[in-house]
C-alpha cells in the first residue's frame, strides 16, 4: 500500500467513524442501540485490521505516531464489548450507561484517525 493510498484510506475510515459517531448519537427516545450500528462497529474493525496488515510499511515509519494506532485498535475493542454488554443489559440503568460510556468511547476515536491521517499525509 502506497503513501498515498494508506491516506485515502484513512480518509475513508475516518468517514466511518462519524456515521457511527451518528447513529450512536441519534437519539429516538429509545435506549436500545440500532441494530445497523452493531454492523457497522464490526465493519469498522475489520477495516482496521486490513488496513493495518496491508499497510504495514507506511505504518511502520509513523514513528511516535504509531501510538494512535495502538490506541485505536484499544478503543475499537472496547467500543465492540461496550456495544455488546449494552445490547445484553437487562435494566434502562445498565443500559443507558453502557450506551453513555459507547458514546464516549467512539468520541475518542476520531482524533486518534485524524492524526494517523495527518502522519500518513506527512510521509
Amino acid at each position: 500500500m502506497t503513501d498515498r493510498t494508506a491516506f485515502a484510506s484513512w480518509q475513508a475510515f475516518n468517514a466511518k467513524i462519524e456515521q457511527v459517531q451518528c447513529l450512536c448519537q441519534n437519539d429516538t427516545g429509545k435506549l436500545a442501540l440500532p441494530p445497523e450500528l452493531f454492523s457497522l462497529l464490526d465493519e469498522l474493525y475489520d477495516e482496521f485490521q486490513a488496513q493495518i496488515a496491508a499497510g504495514s510499511e507506511p505504518f511502520s515509519r509513523l514513528g511516535a505516531g504509531a501510538r494512535h494506532v495502538t490506541e485505536l485498535h484499544r478503543l475499537l475493542r472496547l467500543s465492540l464489548t461496550d456495544a455488546a454488554l449494552c445490547r445484553a443489559a437487562r435494566s434502562e440503568g445498565l443500559q443507558r450507561q453502557r450506551r453513555e460510556r459507547l458514546r464516549e468511547r467512539l468520541s475518542q476515536l476520531h482524533p486518534h484517525a485524524t492524526a494517523i491521517a495527518a502522519a500518513l499525509s506527512d510521509l
